[in-house]
């Protein structure tokens, strides 16, 4: 009995237990459509923002030492924090929302912030796709599932600051590419994502390059870009740079087989990624230039590379794994609705895929480590 305690076999079990309860429920909602799409997400949105207020931390977990390391700056004033603080971090942002939500005295307040944001960003990219390519109940189920079977939840609510920056990168370019939204508008969201966490710059940047190259693009010239651009290159050296220094490391440590392996979260990643490969290597096949999908298939396959090279990198293979599926999530309806007719097979094997893959993340992933009581 002291064997279960001690690792909280109990509490891990039920945690995500009710994970996979919830995306099973909601998948089987959206195949029947038995509501609207928007008001199944939202449900889902307010059930996964209840599970992460209710969150109990590992010592291990990001979340933890931020709560550990906040506990110092409460009794500082808030102007007091941001001279002090804020303008000495890298990430001003992602300290400063850490700092707001403590302030408030409740634990919950930070995870459920997140899960929050991250999870209203990515249903706000299923509802847009739905919207403008009239994709059917079935295949928009099938991408949820393919979205959720990761079990990023946990890692979206123990690792703060780099899952928001994402999602906010990933909400900006559909809107961009699938709604025609001016990326002047959303200048300022690229910005609070650089300063939430500098993973997001080198996405930032990549944003800004592939101005450069969009025919498309009415609302903006070549001077206008090109100002985009520099700006970017500036703050990426005066906050980036640490994190391309680590990338080298971690690229020079993989080369040289100075790497630690996190096995299962590698082998959930492994079973998720082709998934993302076959949506768009379908969408080459079959692609119009004319079409603005173009555009999500091109962020797609790059930081699907990108994560492939990064392979040696935990971190970085993870966070760009995360980012290709997200940004992916159109391409991947779009091919799925154009073969739905005649490729049942190809459904069938994806659903089982997803659920092998939720299966580990539920038992050996980051996913287990989710709690919410303790016996």
């Amino acid at each position: 009995m002291r064997w279960i305690e001690s690792r909280f076999l109990v509490e891990r079990a039920l945690g995500a237990g009710l994970y996979c309860l919830v995306v099973m429920v909601a998948f089987l909602a959206i195949r029947n459509n038995r509501l609207r799409l928007k008001t199944i997400l939202n449900l889902v949105l307010f059930t996964l923002v209840v599970m992460a207020f209710f969150y109990i931390p590992t010592e291990t977990a990001d979340i933890y030492r931020w709560q550990v390391l906040s506990r110092g700056w409460m009794g500082m004033r808030f102007k007091d924090f941001v001279s002090v603080i804020m303008m000495r971090n890298a990430t001003p942002l992602g300290v400063g929302i850490i700092y707001v939500c403590q302030k408030t005295g409740i634990n919950g307040i930070l995870p459920a912030f997140c899960a929050l944001v991250f999870y209203a960003n990515v249903f706000h990219i299923f509802v847009i796709t739905e919207k403008k390519y009239q994709i059917s109940p079935r295949i928009m189920s099938l991408v949820f599932l393919y979205i959720m079977c990761t079990g990023r939840f946990q890692e979206v609510i123990a690792g703060i600051r780099n899952m928001l920056g994402f999602s906010i990168v990933a909400r900006c370019i559909a809107d961009e590419v699938i709604k025609d939204k001016s990326v002047i508008k959303n200048a300022i969201w690229y910005l609070t994502a650089c300063l939430i966490h500098s993973a997001i710059i080198p996405l930032v940047m990549l944003r800004m390059l592939f101005l450069l190259f969009d025919k498309k693009n009415k609302n903006l010239g070549l001077f206008v870009n090109l100002g985009f651009l520099m700006v970017a290159i500036l703050f990426a050296y005066r906050y980036g740079m640490s994190y391309v220094i680590t990338m080298y490391r971690k690229a020079r440590g993989f080369l040289t087989y100075d790497v630690y392996s996190y096995f299962w979260e590698y082998l959930i990643t492994i079973l998720h990624v082709p998934l993302t490969i076959y949506a768009l290597w379908k969408y080459y096949k079959k692609r119009d230039r004319e079409s603005e999908l173009y555009v999500m298939e091109t962020w797609g396959v790059v930081t699907t590379v990108a994560e492939i090279l990064m392979f040696g990198s935990f971190a970085i293979f993870q966070r760009f794994a995360a980012f290709s599926s997200l940004i992916t999530i159109p391409v991947m309806a779009s091919v799925l609705e154009g073969q739905k007719e005649n490729d049942r097979v190809t459904e069938s094997n994806l659903i089982i895929i997803c659920l092998i893959t939720l299966m580990i993340a539920a038992v050996r992933g980051n996913l287990c480590a989710y709690k919410f009581f303790i016996l």
